[in-house]
């Protein structure tokens, strides 16, 4: 969990765009961030490993 819990603050001062490339960079690491735009909608960032049913 401790390394969870960086990776995701670290997702959070890089940003969404600069956090995924970084994400997507690393072996064994996937992420699916949901951030807002400046117009209120809702966008998901799916790493490029990432798998969901």
């Amino acid at each position: 969990c401790i390394d969870a819990d960086a990776i995701a603050t670290a997702i959070m001062v890089k940003g969404a765009e600069s956090g995924m490339e970084w994400i997507n960079s690393l072996d064994d690491v996937e992420a699916l961030v949901i951030v807002k735009n400046k117009n209120g909608d809702l966008i998901t960032n799916i790493s490029h490993g990432f798998t969901y049913h």
